[in-house]
């Protein structure tokens, strides 16, 4: 939703529900990496757009790399399941 609020100009929007996506995504019920890692890179795109240098106090890079963390995460959970389903990496 977010995504389509940012292509669709509600950018102010699209940074309220990316946030949300962040929060959810962290919940120790949920913890999905994935979702996380989307919703950061969304949520600094937005912000890009606005111009803005407060939503993350200009310093984009280092919540890029926080993106990066995410996915490595996501991809490090994907691995585990497979090589707990077949008992070998198959990703490799």
């Amino acid at each position: 939703m977010a995504d389509a609020c940012l292509l669709g100009g509600s950018i102010v929007e699209s940074l309220s529900l990316y946030f949300s996506a962040i929060e959810l995504g962290k919940l120790p019920s949920n913890s999905d990496w994935l979702c996380v890692a989307g919703a950061l890179e969304g949520s600094i795109c937005a912000a890009t757009m606005l111009e803005t240098a407060v939503v993350y106090n200009g310093d984009y890079i280092e919540k890029y790399r926080e993106a990066v963390s995410y996915y490595e995460k996501a991809a490090a959970l994907e691995l585990a399941v497979d090589v707990c389903k077949t008992g070998k990496n198959t990703h490799y």
